[in-house]
């Protein structure tokens, strides 16, 4: 009976989060917390699961579907065809009677019959599903991902290289890194089961909900993240402006390395300085950061600094893993004006580089059009500002690993088992 409610609810919510493209993470916080825990992890295997893999169940559902579909229904349909093709552990007869039953107490109990052929069809064929011959839609179908993005990444990557990287499925580990001004991280790592870490000895990863955040001594924060932070070399007396800085966790993470030095947070959103704000008070760290609202898009006199941050907005499809609803929303128009505000920030962002000093640009994606060939274009019109070699700021075991002479690097999911993102640091002489 348990289970009946928690898909009744996960439907509520993929309907609510599709049809007014609603934020995955933030609609399911605070909307599950009556179930039991079991119960809350499978409304969220639901609900994600369905939305990582839109692309691959639409197709799907053509094949055996015809004609225009309600929005509810198709979201019922979704909902199904994601557990009988990906969730082996419930009965394709379990995954087919519960959508009849929830087509039932959402009012569209007339279509019952529709729904109950529909998906005992696709139950009977899964195995046999055919996918394009084109080597793009066959990627973009069989692997959820946008075709024109596919398309990008096969030019930038090759075939072979970019069905990896669109087949990977991580198994959803929690990184926590430990503030070691704090606490031992052995000590901590010990007390919450933690598995070793990827690269960085101050991280470590857990199974399930993260523990012992309130007082800031553990943060959520993947290594990738992490790596960005250290790119930036810095020194405990430093000044740095971190341009794009909510919701603080790159802040609160650069605040660690400081003793006199002191910070500066902008964020466009007011709403959103108060993010940073709340996490530099809950790690202790509000003495050195100073959060105000600010849009980098628009030059004004922000001052200058030691080392300054670009953490970009972005498209986000290096961590569709977080936030599969990505990949459901992104169009090549919304990309193409990313681009521009990037160009436009980092170039605002570097008038605030003392000479002598540093400017770190990263961005959570793995387009290149978003990541080194905005770099390429702003060295081209910034002469005095010149890549620069993050060896001996990474630690071993990341550089042990990584090429990081030339100045950046790209991090991908399949290759790094860590968030996918881009990282170049620069210096202005």
């Amino acid at each position: 009976m348990s289970e009946d409610k928690a898909r009744h609810r996960a439907f509520l919510l993929l309907d609510d989060i599709i049809q007014n493209k609603k934020y995955a993470n933030l609609t399911l916080k605070k909307s599950i917390l009556d179930f039991e825990q079991r119960d809350r992890s499978f409304i969220v295997a639901l609900v994600y699961g369905t939305l990582d893999k839109l692309i691959t169940i639409d197709y799907v559902i053509s094949l055996y579907a015809k004609g225009k579909i309600q929005p509810k229904i198709r979201n019922i349909l979704r909902m199904g065809v994601f557990q009988i093709m990906f969730m082996d552990k419930v009965p394709d007869s379990a995954a087919v009677s519960t959508s009849v039953d929830i087509a039932q107490k959402v009012g569209k109990g007339m279509l019952k019959g529709y729904i109950n052929g529909v998906l005992r069809n696709i139950s009977r064929n899964k195995l046999n599903i055919e996918y394009p011959k084109d080597k793009h839609k066959f990627l973009s179908s069989k692997y959820s991902y946008p075709e024109f993005f596919v398309k990008d990444l096969v030019e930038e990557l090759g075939f072979e290289e970019c069905e990896k990287f669109c087949s990977f499925s991580d198994n959803h580990r929690t990184c926590i890194r430990v503030d070691e001004n704090k606490a031992n991280i052995n000590e901590i790592k010990s007390k919450l089961n933690g598995q070793d870490s990827i690269y960085f000895n101050n991280c470590f990863y857990i199974e399930g909900e993260p523990q012992m955040l309130e007082n800031g001594i553990c943060s959520v924060q993947s290594e990738a993240s992490v790596a960005v932070v250290k790119a930036l070399g810095l020194n405990e007396n430093d000044t740095l402006l971190d341009c794009c800085a909510a919701p603080g966790g790159k802040t609160v993470y650069a605040a660690t390395f400081l003793k006199n030095g002191k910070i500066m947070a902008f964020d466009k959103h007011a709403h959103r300085v108060e993010l940073i704000k709340n996490n530099a008070k809950r790690c202790g760290y509000s003495h050195i950061i100073d959060s105000k609202q600010a849009d980098m898009t628009v030059m004004d006199n922000y001052g200058v600094y030691d080392k300054v941050l670009v953490d970009a907005v972005c498209s986000g499809l290096g961590v569709v893993g977080q936030k599969p609803e990505i990949k459901n929303t992104v169009t090549p128009e919304g990309l193409r004006e990313i681009e521009k505000i990037q160009a436009k920030i980092l170039e605002n962002a570097s008038k605030c580089v003392k000479n002598g000093g540093v400017l770190v640009y990263s961005t959570c994606t793995v387009r290149k059009k978003e990541n080194i060939d905005i770099i390429n274009n702003f060295l081209k019109n910034n002469k005095d500002f010149v890549l620069s070699s993050m060896e001996g700021l990474m630690g071993e075991k990341f550089e042990r690993n990584h090429d990081l002479k030339k100045g950046y690097i790209q991090l991908y999911p399949h290759t790094d088992k860590t968030d996918g993102f881009f990282i170049a640091r620069m210096l202005k002489s």
